[in-house]
């Protein structure tokens, strides 16, 4: 009868486990489902290895690829889920430059720690912030500081880097819920933050900058009249 009993509780906990599976792979592969209306047309929908939903496609002209990414190295922090935007432009020249807020030394998403040169934060960013680049990088560097303000104001903004082959911006999605963290340091977001308002403005951020960048006009600018 024991053996019994305790089977029972045993295919009772799989069987709540394998629903929790599916709900949190579920949640998952549509988190990024509102923000799809925003791009140009249709975007291609995809799952990354973690099955969270990204998104590739077209916004304000300009190719776009939308990202997740469940963060909980850092002691002493919730978990963070970064969303990733990458404008996907050829950016001039060869250097790449990144910039972190907030380091812990653990942002193992982040190619900072690889890069040989340390820049000093430029006057108007906050203090917090961590830069660094390749060896020829600080003309790159002049080139970000003014432009890259409207970025660096927004508290959510993880990082910025800059490459030849374009533009990525991480900025919080959302953070883990503390009672999960604390009890089992367990990584449950609050998913219904994620939402076309909370990103429209830094989406439109990172396609200004990616232009200001290539010193060339916006994306979705419109050629002027014929005289």
């Amino acid at each position: 009868m024991l053996t019994l009993a305790a089977c029972a509780v045993l295919a009772m906990a799989a069987w709540l486990c394998r629903r929790h599976s599916v709900r949190v792979a579920h949640e998952r592969r549509n988190l990024l489902g509102s923000l799809a209306p925003l791009f140009d047309a249709p975007p291609d929908r995809g799952v990354d290895r973690a099955g969270f939903a990204t998104l590739t496609g077209r916004y304000r002209a300009c190719p776009i690829h939308l990202s997740l990414l469940a963060d909980s190295l850092a002691f002493r922090r919730l978990p963070q889920l970064w969303c990733r935007i990458e404008v996907r432009v050829p950016i001039a020249g060869t250097q790449a430059l990144a910039v972190l807020r907030r380091s812990t030394n653990v942002e193992f998403y982040s190619p900072a720690a690889d890069m040989p040169a340390r820049h000093e934060v430029p006057v108007g960013w906050p203090q917090d912030t961590l830069v660094r680049g390749t060896a020829q990088s600080r003309p790159l560097l002049d080139r970000l500081t003014a432009p890259a303000g409207k970025l660096l104001a927004d508290p959510r903004l993880k990082e910025i880097l800059v490459t030849p082959r374009g533009l990525r911006i991480s900025i919080q999605a959302c953070e883990g819920e503390r009672g999960a963290y604390l009890l089992m340091r367990g990584n449950r977001f609050a998913y219904e933050q994620i939402s076309p308002q909370n990103l429209l403005k830094t989406l439109d951020a990172a396609v200004d900058l990616s232009a200001a960048l290539q010193y060339q006009e916006p994306c979705d600018a419109r050629l002027p009249a014929q005289p």
